[in-house]
């Protein structure tokens, strides 16, 4: 089940980093189709972009809460003191930053008012004065928070936080790009009135640092090594032995265990992706030649198997199969 719904949830999760990526390096064309007809009555462009924020978290949330449920989570989830407790602050810190965030740029700044022709300041005050982009740190640790409180220690509960880590480090260094020139878009109704709001087409300035190499790298370390150090440290908690257990392995091995299961999946798991995602296209050409069952057997093969490197897996008690078993046996035909 888990490698029909992964791919799913990556897709669809893929589309807000995909929208604000484009919004980011094609601002102009972002600009013309906000003012198609069916999409003029939103407003000027940093309402179009609003509604497409509210639209991506309402899609988000869903992708959460349908995971949760198509994996059985219980409601409410059964109550895990070290996980609550990291992953009640992790969302707390999370919600914090996305709040200072909005709060620093306001409505025209948190929507991409800096691509799409507005003036806006720059921003050096905190947290702007220590990460680059802080609304993906702080929807970063909501993700983890939440999953550390919702599936936790369920061997799935890493994956969409390894996934939403991936596409928000993804998204804020193809955002850092560039952007092409805008273009003048069709004036089906008026923009913002205060020439000192909107240019017209010239970025007048921007709420983030430079988007230098320097500030993709640290910021590329800051996620990830919070990732790891945050599932490594859980990862570890869950193999040690309950109290009073005899166990030869002190709590110091479990932990460099988990570190070491969450390293190699962050480096396995795309890889796994892209093999799963190209056995599909397979999948998808043989179908009108081989049939369907064939191409059942192509698709279960690249995507089943294993996806996360566990800590069990890296002492040698679970093997780590890259290919899936493919299709079960064929039902006899009846004569």
């Amino acid at each position: 089940m888990v490698w029909v719904l992964l791919p799913v949830a990556a897709a669809l999760l893929g589309l807000e980093r995909a929208g604000y990526v484009r919004i980011a390096r094609a601002p102009g064309s972002f600009r013309c189709w906000g003012a198609r007809r069916g999409v003029v009555w939103l407003g000027e462009p940093v309402a179009v972009v609003r509604a497409l924020f509210l639209a991506f978290k309402l899609l988000q949330g869903a992708v959460f809460l349908g995971w949760c449920a198509l994996r059985g989570t219980p409601v409410p989830p059964p109550v895990h003191p070290v996980a609550w407790t990291v992953g009640g602050a992790a969302l707390l810190a999370g919600q914090i930053l996305s709040t200072l965030v909005f709060y620093r740029l306001g409505r025209v700044g948190i929507f991409c008012g800096d691509r799409l022709g507005y003036r806006v300041p720059w921003c050096r005050a905190f947290p702007f004065s220590v990460f680059a982009h802080p609304q993906y740190v702080g929807a970063a640790l909501s993700v983890w928070g939440f999953f550390l409180v919702a599936r936790f220690p369920e061997d799935d509960w890493i994956l969409l936080p390894v996934v939403e880590t991936v596409l928000y480090v993804a998204g804020a260094g193809l955002e850092a790009e560039r952007s092409r020139p805008l273009r003048s878009a069709p004036a089906r109704r008026p923009f913002p009135r205060d020439p000192t709001q909107y240019t017209g087409g010239t970025i007048a300035g921007s709420c983030e640092p430079d988007a230098r190499k320097e500030t993709a790298m640290r910021e590329v370390l800051v996620l990830f090594l919070g990732a790891t150090l945050l599932g490594a440290t859980l990862i570890g908690l869950t193999e040690v032995a309950p109290a009073g257990a005899a166990t030869s392995e002190s709590a110091a091995q479990d932990v460099a265990y988990g570190t070491g299961s969450v390293l190699t999946t962050l480096v396995y798991a795309p890889i796994k992706a892209s093999f799963c995602i190209l056995g599909g296209i397979t999948g998808g050409f043989t179908l009108p030649f081989a049939g369907p069952r064939t191409a059942e057997r192509v698709v279960s093969r690249a995507c089943g198997g294993t996806w996360a490197i566990t800590p069990a897996a890296l002492k040698g008690r679970e093997p780590v199969r890259f290919l899936g078993a493919g299709a079960g046996p064929r039902t006899a035909a009846r004569r």
